[in-house]
């Protein structure tokens, strides 16, 4: 049995790459995991919504 939480993500990966799902425009921005404490800050703070985490050279500082 998969979990839920576990499925939800891979059904938007598709339409994301298709451009059906406008994922951008919903992200209040994007930071490495390296800087996931920041991250949580920005949350407490209302500095953000929802951002998304960049594994390896992706990605850079917050935007």
């Amino acid at each position: 049995m998969v979990p839920r939480w576990w499925r939800a993500p891979r059904a938007h990966i598709a339409p994301y790459h298709q451009g059906t799902l406008p994922a951008d425009r919903l992200l209040t921005g994007t930071l490495r995991l390296e800087d996931i404490n920041d991250g949580f800050g920005r949350l407490r703070t209302g500095q953000a919504i929802r951002q998304m985490l960049t594994m390896g050279d992706q990605g850079g500082a917050w935007r």
